[in-house]
């Protein structure tokens, strides 16, 4: 799928702040989702991930076959794990958003004519659908996913700005006026 699909429906891992009523936390975890979203083609010679990286993970192209080892549960596991001991200390529900954004890439590839290595070592390709509905890469499927993401995304911040949790100025007055006291309160 296209890196755009996997970070916006990875995004969506924010919800747990919903869940857990830690509302204050939905952009930092909307970030961590739409990145672990984006780990999985960590193999990948050409992904977005590189770049947000600025190559630091390039130690990992070609390592595995792509769609093997880094879209697995063990991988998934892995992941959890090592974020769980680094990134609890930053914020609890952390561990957990980049966890779900990353396990979104997988089953989102499992939909694809391809599929993944899910249980590797062992070489079965998994797909979650049946063949007649498997997409391609940049196919109606991997738009419909965006755009179920990108709903998903919009409906959260909707929801989250509807009960108070963003203060966003209306107009540029309330822009003005905001930025005025902040400069001139101390």
């Amino acid at each position: 799928m296209m890196w755009q699909t996997h970070a916006i429906v990875g995004a969506n891992a924010a919800w747990i702040a919903v869940v857990f009523s830690d509302t204050q936390a939905v952009l930092l975890l909307l970030i961590a989702g739409a990145f672990g979203g984006l780990l999985p083609d960590i193999d990948a010679s050409a992904a977005k991930v590189h770049f947000l990286g600025r190559g630091i993970f390039g130690i990992f192209r070609g390592v595995f076959q792509h769609r093997g080892f880094f879209h697995s549960l063990l991988a998934i596991s892995i992941l959890f794990i090592v974020s769980v001991v680094f990134l609890t200390e930053y914020h609890p529900l952390l561990p957990f958003a980049l966890t779900i954004g990353y396990l979104s890439h997988p089953i989102i590839d499992s939909f694809n004519h391809r599929g993944v290595l899910l249980f590797f070592p062992l070489q079965w390709d998994i797909h979650l659908l049946p063949h007649a509905l498997r997409t391609q890469v940049k196919g109606k499927g991997d738009y419909l996913y965006f755009i179920l993401g990108f709903a998903g995304v919009m409906i959260l911040l909707f929801q989250l700005y509807s009960h108070g949790v963003f203060d966003i100025p209306v107009s540029y007055n309330g822009l003005y006026n905001a930025l005025d006291k902040t400069r001139f309160s101390a």
